[in-house]
Formats: structure tokens, C-alpha cells, sequence
């Protein structure tokens, strides 16, 4: 699936600078509707952002003490 640089970058909490940085060094490829692959957005920047807090939060809940 593709998504826009804006939609990447607020998913993985990075600034679109910082994207298209990552594209001009060859390390990010888009596709030639200048879209990003959120595989490519896996494999450079790791889980999103949203995701991880998802993950923290569940651990938290699940470590708490009764």
C-alpha cells in the first residue's frame, strides 16, 4: 500500500524534510506517483509511531499490579 509523504511522515513522527532527505540520498524510494511504500517506511524508519504507543500501552495495562 502507498501513502503520501504528509500521511508518512505524521505516522511515523517524522518530518517531511527528513523524508524526502532519506529520497534524495537514495535511502527512501517513492513511487512514480510520488507516493511512499509502507514497506519502504518499515524497512527506514522501523514501526509507526502510532503503533508503538499502541503497543506501550497495552504493556502497561498488562504489567499493572492488582
Amino acid at each position: 500500500m502507498n501513502i503520501s509523504v504528509t500521511k508518512a511522515a505524521k505516522e511515523w513522527g517524522v518530518s517531511r524534510t527528513t523524508i524526502y532527505q532519506k529520497v534524495n540520498d537514495g535511502e527512501l524510494s517513492r513511487t512514480a506517483d510520488k507516493k511512499i511504500d509502507i514497506a519502504e517506511m518499515l524497512r527506514v524508519f522501523g514501526e509507526p509511531i502510532s503503533k508503538k504507543r499502541t503497543e506501550r500501552s497495552a504493556d502497561t495495562v498488562q504489567n499493572t499490579p492488582l
